[in-house]
Protein backbone atom coordinates (compact mmCIF):
# COMPACT_ATOMS: atom_id res chain seq x y z
CA UNK A 1 0.00 0.00 0.00
CA UNK A 2 2.71 2.34 0.66
CA UNK A 3 4.21 1.83 -2.88
CA UNK A 4 0.81 2.65 -4.07
CA UNK A 5 0.96 5.91 -2.84
CA UNK A 6 4.58 6.66 -3.22
CA UNK A 7 3.86 5.92 -6.81
CA UNK A 8 0.78 7.60 -7.01
CA UNK A 9 2.41 10.80 -5.38
CA UNK A 10 5.61 10.78 -7.49
CA UNK A 11 2.96 10.30 -10.81
CA UNK A 12 1.35 13.87 -9.15
CA UNK A 13 4.63 15.70 -9.17
CA UNK A 14 6.02 14.01 -12.43
CA UNK A 15 2.54 15.70 -13.96
CA UNK A 16 2.95 18.70 -12.09
CA UNK A 17 6.80 18.97 -13.10
CA UNK A 18 5.29 18.44 -16.92
CA UNK A 19 2.46 21.08 -16.56
CA UNK A 20 4.88 22.96 -15.41
CA UNK A 21 7.18 23.05 -18.12
CA UNK A 22 4.42 23.06 -20.48
CA UNK A 23 3.63 26.47 -19.31
CA UNK A 24 7.20 27.81 -18.46
CA UNK A 25 7.79 26.65 -22.45
CA UNK A 26 4.50 28.31 -23.42
CA UNK A 27 5.13 31.49 -21.43
CA UNK A 28 8.50 31.56 -23.09
CA UNK A 29 6.93 31.38 -26.50
CA UNK A 30 4.26 33.99 -25.57
CA UNK A 31 7.48 36.20 -24.32
CA UNK A 32 9.46 35.63 -27.17
CA UNK A 33 6.39 36.32 -29.87
CA UNK A 34 5.75 39.11 -28.16
CA UNK A 35 9.54 40.57 -28.36
CA UNK A 36 9.33 39.71 -31.65
CA UNK A 37 6.35 41.76 -31.97
CA UNK A 38 7.87 44.63 -30.29
CA UNK A 39 10.78 44.78 -32.21
CA UNK A 40 8.88 44.35 -35.37
CA UNK A 41 6.84 47.34 -34.57
CA UNK A 42 9.61 49.59 -33.68
CA UNK A 43 11.57 48.52 -36.87
CA UNK A 44 8.59 49.89 -38.50
CA UNK A 45 8.33 52.53 -36.48
CA UNK A 46 12.07 53.78 -37.23
CA UNK A 47 11.74 53.07 -40.85
CA UNK A 48 8.79 55.42 -41.54
CA UNK A 49 10.85 57.73 -39.34
CA UNK A 50 13.95 57.42 -41.36
CA UNK A 51 11.92 57.70 -44.20
CA UNK A 52 9.89 61.00 -43.24
CA UNK A 53 13.36 62.31 -42.36
CA UNK A 54 14.42 60.97 -46.17
CA UNK A 55 11.62 62.57 -47.77
CA UNK A 56 12.00 65.78 -45.46
CA UNK A 57 15.95 66.06 -46.42
CA UNK A 58 14.56 65.47 -50.25
CA UNK A 59 12.29 68.26 -49.98
CA UNK A 60 14.17 70.36 -48.29
CA UNK A 61 17.02 69.95 -51.16
CA UNK A 62 14.28 69.85 -54.11
CA UNK A 63 13.79 73.51 -52.08
CA UNK A 64 17.07 74.83 -51.98
CA UNK A 65 17.53 73.83 -55.19
CA UNK A 66 14.64 75.84 -56.59
CA UNK A 67 16.07 78.63 -54.49
CA UNK A 68 19.67 78.53 -55.78
CA UNK A 69 18.27 78.41 -59.58
CA UNK A 70 16.49 81.20 -58.55
CA UNK A 71 19.30 82.81 -57.01
CA UNK A 72 20.97 82.63 -60.31
CA UNK A 73 18.43 83.70 -62.59
CA UNK A 74 17.96 87.32 -60.42
CA UNK A 75 22.15 87.21 -60.69
CA UNK A 76 22.16 86.59 -64.10
CA UNK A 77 19.56 89.33 -64.84
CA UNK A 78 21.57 91.71 -62.71
CA UNK A 79 24.66 91.04 -64.17
CA UNK A 80 22.53 91.12 -67.64
CA UNK A 81 21.19 94.76 -66.83
CA UNK A 82 24.68 95.91 -65.75
CA UNK A 83 26.37 94.64 -68.55
CA UNK A 84 24.21 96.29 -70.67
CA UNK A 85 24.72 99.74 -69.04
CA UNK A 86 28.23 99.33 -68.99
CA UNK A 87 27.80 98.49 -73.06
CA UNK A 88 25.78 101.25 -73.74
CA UNK A 89 28.46 103.75 -71.58
CA UNK A 90 31.05 102.73 -73.57
CA UNK A 91 29.71 103.35 -76.68
CA UNK A 92 28.34 106.78 -75.84
CA UNK A 93 32.34 107.28 -74.45
CA UNK A 94 33.44 105.71 -77.78
CA UNK A 95 30.97 107.67 -79.85
CA UNK A 96 32.10 111.11 -78.21
CA UNK A 97 35.46 110.87 -78.85
CA UNK A 98 36.18 108.76 -81.93
CA UNK A 99 36.92 111.84 -84.00
CA UNK A 100 39.28 112.92 -81.83
CA UNK A 101 40.88 109.73 -81.34
CA UNK A 102 41.32 109.17 -85.16
CA UNK A 103 42.38 112.75 -85.75
CA UNK A 104 45.16 112.39 -82.88
CA UNK A 105 46.37 108.48 -83.24
CA UNK A 106 45.87 108.48 -87.21
CA UNK A 107 45.53 111.74 -88.47
CA UNK A 108 42.23 110.71 -89.87
CA UNK A 109 38.96 112.73 -90.08
CA UNK A 110 35.71 111.84 -89.68
CA UNK A 111 32.53 113.99 -89.71
CA UNK A 112 29.68 112.04 -89.03
CA UNK A 113 29.56 109.32 -85.93
CA UNK A 114 26.32 107.13 -85.66
CA UNK A 115 25.69 104.43 -83.00
CA UNK A 116 23.54 101.24 -83.14
CA UNK A 117 23.89 100.80 -86.56
CA UNK A 118 21.40 98.15 -87.94
CA UNK A 119 22.88 95.63 -90.45
CA UNK A 120 22.05 92.62 -92.33
CA UNK A 121 23.74 90.28 -94.24
CA UNK A 122 23.01 89.16 -97.93
CA UNK A 123 23.52 85.51 -97.32
CA UNK A 124 21.08 85.27 -93.90
CA UNK A 125 18.41 86.50 -92.52
CA UNK A 126 19.75 87.33 -88.95
CA UNK A 127 20.18 91.04 -88.13
CA UNK A 128 22.63 93.00 -86.45
CA UNK A 129 24.46 96.16 -85.59
CA UNK A 130 27.40 98.14 -85.86
CA UNK A 131 28.00 99.46 -82.58
CA UNK A 132 29.55 103.08 -83.32
CA UNK A 133 30.04 104.01 -87.36
CA UNK A 134 31.56 106.99 -88.17
CA UNK A 135 32.57 107.98 -91.81
CA UNK A 136 34.64 111.00 -93.26
CA UNK A 137 35.23 111.90 -96.77
CA UNK A 138 37.68 108.86 -97.67
CA UNK A 139 36.80 107.03 -94.80
CA UNK A 140 34.45 104.95 -92.53
CA UNK A 141 35.44 103.52 -89.26
CA UNK A 142 33.22 100.65 -87.76
CA UNK A 143 33.89 99.90 -83.95
CA UNK A 144 32.93 97.20 -81.81
CA UNK A 145 32.57 98.21 -78.66
CA UNK A 146 32.48 95.74 -75.40
CA UNK A 147 32.86 96.60 -71.54
CA UNK A 148 34.54 93.07 -71.04
CA UNK A 149 36.10 91.72 -74.43
CA UNK A 150 37.36 88.69 -75.39
CA UNK A 151 39.49 86.73 -78.55
CA UNK A 152 36.23 85.67 -79.89
CA UNK A 153 34.63 89.19 -80.19
CA UNK A 154 37.57 90.22 -81.87
CA UNK A 155 37.80 87.48 -84.59
CA UNK A 156 33.72 87.53 -85.13
CA UNK A 157 33.71 91.01 -85.22
CA UNK A 158 36.51 90.94 -88.18
CA UNK A 159 34.98 88.03 -89.78
CA UNK A 160 31.43 89.67 -89.39
CA UNK A 161 31.60 93.25 -90.16
CA UNK A 162 34.99 94.29 -91.61
CA UNK A 163 36.54 91.21 -94.28
CA UNK A 164 32.56 90.39 -94.85
CA UNK A 165 32.00 94.45 -95.68
CA UNK A 166 30.81 93.44 -99.05
CA UNK A 167 27.94 91.25 -97.73
CA UNK A 168 26.68 93.71 -95.36
CA UNK A 169 23.81 95.81 -95.94
CA UNK A 170 23.13 98.82 -93.31
CA UNK A 171 19.64 99.20 -92.94
CA UNK A 172 18.36 103.08 -92.69
CA UNK A 173 16.25 103.86 -90.01
CA UNK A 174 15.67 106.73 -87.47
CA UNK A 175 18.68 108.63 -86.38
CA UNK A 176 20.50 106.82 -88.76
CA UNK A 177 18.49 107.20 -91.88
CA UNK A 178 21.37 109.33 -93.58
CA UNK A 179 24.27 106.64 -93.63
CA UNK A 180 23.15 105.39 -97.02
CA UNK A 181 23.65 108.95 -98.83
CA UNK A 182 27.36 109.27 -97.07
CA UNK A 183 28.71 106.02 -98.06
CA UNK A 184 30.88 105.40 -100.84
CA UNK A 185 32.50 102.52 -102.35
CA UNK A 186 35.96 104.31 -102.63
CA UNK A 187 36.15 104.96 -98.91
CA UNK A 188 38.47 102.70 -96.88
CA UNK A 189 37.10 100.79 -94.08
CA UNK A 190 39.15 100.82 -91.04
CA UNK A 191 37.98 98.85 -88.22
CA UNK A 192 38.73 98.93 -84.53
CA UNK A 193 37.85 97.27 -81.07
CA UNK A 194 37.27 99.33 -77.80
CA UNK A 195 36.16 98.09 -74.31
CA UNK A 196 36.51 98.60 -70.25
CA UNK A 197 38.16 95.42 -69.44
CA UNK A 198 39.22 92.04 -70.46
CA UNK A 199 38.00 88.85 -69.85
CA UNK A 200 39.85 86.42 -66.99
CA UNK A 201 41.18 84.04 -69.44
CA UNK A 202 43.14 87.21 -71.65
CA UNK A 203 45.05 89.96 -70.88
CA UNK A 204 44.82 93.63 -72.45
CA UNK A 205 48.08 93.22 -74.15
CA UNK A 206 47.18 89.63 -75.74
CA UNK A 207 43.87 91.66 -76.92
CA UNK A 208 46.04 94.34 -78.30
CA UNK A 209 47.73 91.44 -80.11
CA UNK A 210 45.33 89.93 -81.28
CA UNK A 211 43.38 93.03 -82.45
CA UNK A 212 46.56 93.64 -84.56
CA UNK A 213 46.39 90.38 -86.16
CA UNK A 214 43.25 90.78 -87.43
CA UNK A 215 44.22 94.91 -88.49
CA UNK A 216 42.06 96.20 -86.27
CA UNK A 217 43.13 99.37 -83.63
CA UNK A 218 42.52 98.57 -79.98
CA UNK A 219 40.92 101.36 -78.16
CA UNK A 220 40.61 101.39 -73.93
CA UNK A 221 38.42 103.35 -72.35
CA UNK A 222 39.48 104.98 -69.48
CA UNK A 223 37.39 107.35 -68.38
CA UNK A 224 33.66 109.43 -69.15
CA UNK A 225 35.72 111.08 -72.45
CA UNK A 226 39.51 109.23 -71.30
CA UNK A 227 40.98 106.67 -74.16
CA UNK A 228 43.59 105.66 -75.58
CA UNK A 229 45.58 103.22 -77.87
CA UNK A 230 46.51 99.71 -76.80
CA UNK A 231 48.34 98.85 -79.93
CA UNK A 232 50.39 101.65 -79.97
CA UNK A 233 52.97 100.20 -82.68
CA UNK A 234 50.16 100.85 -85.68
CA UNK A 235 50.27 104.24 -84.27
CA UNK A 236 53.74 105.36 -85.05
CA UNK A 237 53.68 103.42 -88.02
CA UNK A 238 50.15 105.80 -89.26
CA UNK A 239 53.08 108.41 -88.81
CA UNK A 240 53.85 107.56 -92.01
CA UNK A 241 51.58 108.75 -94.64
CA UNK A 242 52.91 106.21 -97.36
CA UNK A 243 51.40 103.54 -95.16
CA UNK A 244 47.90 104.84 -93.61
CA UNK A 245 46.44 102.98 -96.39
CA UNK A 246 47.57 99.08 -95.36
CA UNK A 247 46.53 100.32 -91.63
CA UNK A 248 43.95 98.73 -89.97
CA UNK A 249 41.98 99.05 -93.50
CA UNK A 250 40.61 97.42 -96.29
CA UNK A 251 37.93 98.42 -99.53
CA UNK A 252 34.27 99.26 -98.03
CA UNK A 253 31.99 96.94 -99.23
CA UNK A 254 29.04 98.26 -97.22
CA UNK A 255 25.65 98.62 -99.16
CA UNK A 256 23.61 101.36 -98.52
Amino acid sequence: MANDDLKETLSLINQSLRQMSKELIEAGDRQAKELIEAGERQAKVAERQAKELIEAGERQTKAADRQAKANKKLLDRIEGRETNRMGRIAESVVANVLEWFMKKYFDIEIKHVFREVKIKFKDSAKDSDIDVLAIGEQVIVAVEVKSTINENHVTDFTERVIRGSSNVKIVSNGRNRKIPDLLNKKKKLYGGVAFIGVARDITENEISTVADEHGLFAMKIMGKNSVELCNTDRQLQAKNPLDINNLFSTQCGFIG
